[in-house]
């Protein structure tokens, strides 16, 4: 769920700009590895290559972005000191997307050799439109104590939390979550939603997924911060609206909330 299908669709169209992770791609499949190895060697520098991905669906994605012509490739990364500050400036239909993006040195310290550590490179967006803002996640997750305590730095909640707040304010207002990491129990810390503020929360997952998600632990926390909670497994298709006046409304193909099947953690 990360990357499958992009290979396909940068074929089918132009892309003139591609917003992908540091990470070199090092596929474990020959045919695949010689693709990568082929590709324009300037390009094949710009990414860190201490760590690598040999999946074949990131192959396939890294070996088409790199393939695309009068592309323009940008690395979800940002300075040490967050001066950087990757956006899309639509005037004309008013809207603004932000990327809160890893820093080099968190690249540099994290060892992608478990899931959790690849999740936390995920590429993590802010849009903006008619005064509301919108909170895209990805895989994001937390080490957090039942304190509230860092334990680690090798997810990627807690510069999330810094980031949002240098570029918001400590108070600033948000409208949607999409829920890290399918409703991960690991993910959307109580720090992280206490940062973000918003009302409303998508979870995407699917109908009786071997990974119970999502967990019980973290819909709890949705629900302490008072979230309306919209759910693939039980809505199905959904599709939220923010028109022209700033009014957010959500569209289901199932007419069913997440309070209907909430199970209270144990």
């Amino acid at each position: 769920d990360h990357v499958s299908y992009l290979d396909d669709i940068i074929s089918d169209y132009q892309v003139n700009n591609i917003y992908m992770p540091y990470i070199l791609s090092d596929p474990t499949n020959v045919s695949l590895k010689e693709k990568v190895n082929a590709l324009d060697s300037e390009k094949l520098a710009l990414f860190k290559d201490e760590d690598t991905i040999s999946t074949q669906a990131y192959a396939n994605f890294f070996i088409n972005a790199l393939s695309e012509p009068n592309c323009t490739i940008h690395l979800n990364v940002d300075d040490d000191d967050h001066t950087t500050n990757n956006k899309i400036v639509s005037e004309e239909y008013n809207y603004e997307i932000t990327f809160i993006c890893p820093t080099l040195e968190f690249y540099t310290n994290t060892h992608l050799n478990d899931g959790h550590a690849k999740n936390a490179v995920s590429p993590v967006i802010i849009i903006e439109y008619n005064g509301r803002k919108l909170v895209y996640t990805g895989d994001s997750n937390a080490y957090w104590n039942s304190k509230g305590e860092l334990k680690t730095t090798e997810g990627n909640e807690w510069f999330m939390v810094q980031r949002i707040k240098q570029l918001y304010g400590d108070d600033s207002d948000f409208d949607v979550l999409k829920v890290a990491h399918h409703g991960a129990g690991e993910a959307s810390s109580n720090k992280f939603l206490d940062a973000v503020k918003c009302e409303y929360g998508i979870i995407s997952c699917g109908s009786g997924n071997t990974y119970n998600h999502p967990r019980n632990e973290c819909l709890e926390r949705l629900k302490a911060h008072n979230y309306t909670i919209y759910r693939t497994d039980l809505n199905g298709n959904i599709k939220c609206i923010v028109n022209a006046t700033g009014v957010i409304s959500f569209e289901m193909e199932i007419d069913a909330t997440q309070e209907a099947e909430y199970i209270p953690a144990d």
